[in-house]
């Protein structure tokens, strides 16, 4: 081959390349300028015509990295729409960024402040992460809700806008710093639609505390179904290779928390003990997966002799009360879901060591040292108490062994002489529940209805998420359930709204959807792919914790199990 022809040869292959990347890019912009398409016409189409501000904002993600986002303002929504289009188009083909997921969010209701109104706002606000406006501060800087709470640009220790914080994030979307804050600052509500990997578009919620996740104004089976599979499974792949779980991040600082809590591993077995038959996929996995946590959890017992044991705390040497109960709950559960009696006598031995805490009046001692197995602490958690109870209630259950259950009525009547309805406690629910399947006293079914009545109210009028008032009102409903099933007569009935515990379940049962990391939530986040699929406490840094997911799936199965399997 001589040179002219080699050199041309190469040439065309040259130009052959850049007229194939030039094609890729162009169709992948025609691909992507559709999608964005599809959430304007969804908007074009909903019942939403308010464009007083006209400015238009986009956000893209590929799932691995924060969520870039673009916004304009036009004299028109068109025009808005189209000046968005262009920036978010010109990032993704200078970038070769390739989006996962596309949200469009719409300005509809502004109000401008000052700063010093700002500031006052967010001492009267005293729920961390829960400002659910978004800022204009000025021509150029528009920020949406989840910018500002993802990126902490809201200070919301000092109640003040972070110029720090907002400084690093501009800069992290190529933007100019500013100096100083203006004087006043715009709030937006927008409206808001998302698209899915799979096309799907779903339009979110624009109002208070719902803002910004999916619609779901009645939620159904095949919703809990959905949380519950994604969020054990992503407890499950928590677990490391030494049957240890990570135990929690804060999301919002991309941050493992350092700590580790032996009654918190084991509420996290239980769980997916619970959930196990609920899950899809590779069972003979998942059943190595809670062998293993099984394993660490056995490793972590102290026996003071052959018959009895406690589950140590190492890292304070102590012995919670609590800590050796929802062991056995994790145990009693693994018995009778995989026929397996393994973990009995152990149990058994565990629940020998409560007794030894148990007072003649039915009242606990909580902490013991691990050294000595002495006294260090009468009272620590009013959890601890119901607890206990429930683990000798669920433990009885399986060995038939009177003494248990004598020990948990001892208790159950101390909580009645000492009113601990007082104390809104989910495991009081979880005690009750479990011991009137064995006894039938009217007493404790008046108690176990009370411990739901007098709460009704301040558990549905709670601001953040609560997945253990949520487990606490299911449980209630359970008993409620078989109350009227056994045809029991309770002169507390008559007082009892069981239409107003329903409607809070119901509630509540939509609510709690807040505190799941659906992708147009995930997507603000440091790293998406990361905190997908589970539950997080959005007023503790977006906070996920093993513990967190533990009572999150077990409320939504009690919920599919005993209100929407009716």
């Amino acid at each position: 081959m001589n040179k002219k022809l080699k050199i041309l040869l190469i040439s065309l292959a040259v130009i052959i390349a850049v007229v194939g990347i030039l094609f890729l890019l162009q169709n992948q912009g025609s691909k992507n300028n559709s999608k964005i398409d599809s959430l304007i016409e969804a908007y074009l189409n909903s019942e939403y015509k308010n464009q007083n501000e006209n400015i238009a904002i986009i956000s893209v993600s590929n799932k691995k990295s924060q969520a870039i986002v673009k916004s304009a303002k036009g004299n028109s929504i068109q025009e808005a729409f189209d000046k968005a289009k262009e920036k978010i188009n010109k990032y993704i083909t200078s970038k070769k960024y390739e989006p996962y997921w596309i949200k469009l969010d719409i300005v509809y209701e502004t109000k401008t402040i000052s700063q010093t109104e700002f500031n006052i706002m967010l001492e009267q606000n005293t729920n961390s992460y829960n400002l659910r406006k978004g800022i204009i501060l000025n021509e150029d800087i528009t920020l949406l809700e989840e910018e500002l709470n993802a990126n902490m640009i809201i200070d919301y220790e000092n109640k003040c806008i972070s110029l720090e914080n907002l400084n690093n994030y501009l800069e992290r979307r190529g933007e100019k710093k500013i100096e100083k804050l203006s004087d006043e600052l715009t709030l937006f509500t927008s409206l808001r639609f998302f698209k899915d990997e799979n096309d799907k578009i779903y339009k979110l919620y624009d109002d208070d505390l719902n803002a910004g996740r999916r619609v779901i104004e009645n939620i159904k089976k095949e919703d809990v179904e959905y949380i519950i599979q994604n969020a054990s499974k992503y407890l499950a792949n928590m677990l490391k290779k030494d049957g240890q779980f990570t135990y929690g991040y804060r999301a919002i600082k991309n941050k493992e928390l350092s700590s580790y809590n032996i009654l918190r591993h084991a509420g996290s077995v239980w769980s997916l003990i619970v959930c196990y038959d609920q899950n899809a996929g590779d069972r003979n996995e998942r059943k190595a997966i809670i062998n293993k946590a099984m394993v660490y959890l056995g490793s972590q017992m102290k026996s003071k002799d052959e018959n009895t044991a406690y589950v140590v705390e190492e890292k304070s040497n102590e012995i919670k009360l609590g800590g050796s109960a929802i062991p056995i709950l994790a145990m009693c559960e693994y018995t009778e879901k995989f026929e397996d009696e393994s973990y009995m006598e152990i149990a058994k031995k565990l629940g020998n060591g409560i007794l030894s805490m148990q007072k003649e009046d039915g009242s606990y001692i909580h902490v013991l040292n691990s050294e000595d197995f002495q006294l260090k602490e009468e009272q620590r958690t009013v959890y601890y108490d119901g607890e206990a109870t429930f683990a000798l209630a669920k433990l009885y259950s399986i060995t038939k062994e009177q003494k248990y259950l004598e020990a948990a009525k001892r208790a159950i009547q101390y909580f009645i002489d000492n009113d601990y309805a007082q104390y809104c406690d989910h495991w009081i629910s979880y005690a009750v529940n479990e011991v009137t399947k064995h006894v039938d006293n009217n007493s404790y079914y008046e108690f176990g209805l009370k411990n739901i009545q007098d709460n009704l109210s301040k558990i549905y009028k709670k601001t953040n998420t609560s997945h253990t008032n949520f487990e606490m009102l299911v449980q209630g409903y359970e008993l409620y359930n078989r109350i009227k099933e056994k045809n029991i007569e309770l002169e507390y009935l008559s007082e009892f709204d069981a239409t107003e515990l329903e409607n809070t379940l119901m509630y509540r049962a939509n609510y709690q959807l807040n505190s799941y990391l659906y992708p147009e939530v995930a997507m603000y986040l440091t790293e998406p792919s990361k905190y997908l699929g589970t539950f997080y406490i959005r007023n503790d840094g977006f906070r996920v914790r093993i513990d967190d997911i533990q009572h999150s799936i077990l409320g939504y199965y009690y919920f599919l199990r005993t209100f929407l399997n009716e």
